[in-house]
């Protein structure tokens, strides 16, 4: 069975189809009415109102439900992926850490580069960034969101 519910409908009132129901129901009284009343149409014909009653964990108008629900949401800036340019693959994230990883590890330019299939001047552009980045901001942003070790390490402070 289908029903129709209404609830105040302000000074828009009832479409053209459903005025007969002024027949029926008051209009101030429709028009006014408060949040947890309604008035009711089944597909057969049958009208009626009625009255819910709000439950107290119901969310209340501009209440912080995430408060309310002891939530806390947390969030990091979105790892970046590396993205195939036709000719070449831009460096993610993740492939950034591994380079910087495997320099301090005691790794060459040319071997993160054969181990990574990218080009020396890749390693190194890459190596370069992370530097510059520590001088600008304090930390490498690429290695701050992968949750690097070395992210406020410089390379050219590295442990040989």
């Amino acid at each position: 069975m289908n029903y129709t519910f209404f609830k105040s409908q302000g000074v828009l009132g009832f479409p053209e189809n459903l005025t007969f129901l002024y027949g029926w129901i008051n209009p101030a009284i429709i028009r006014n009415m408060p949040a947890k009343y309604f008035a009711v149409l089944s597909m057969k014909g049958a009208i009626g109102l009625g009255y819910f009653p709000e439950v107290e964990w119901h969310k209340r108008e501009r209440e912080n439900i995430l408060r309310a629900l002891g939530l806390k949401v947390e969030y990091g800036d979105q790892i970046e992926y590396g993205e195939s340019r036709g000719m070449y693959e831009t460096v993610g994230d993740e492939e950034h850490l591994q380079i910087i990883e495997s320099y301090f590890e005691g790794s060459s330019m040319g071997k993160i580069a054969k181990k990574l299939d990218r080009s020396a001047a890749t390693v190194h552009a890459q190596i370069h960034s992370h530097n510059e980045s520590i001088d600008k901001t304090g930390y490498c942003v690429e290695c701050r969101r992968m949750k690097g070790k070395y992210e406020t390490e410089k390379t050219e402070n590295r442990i040989m």
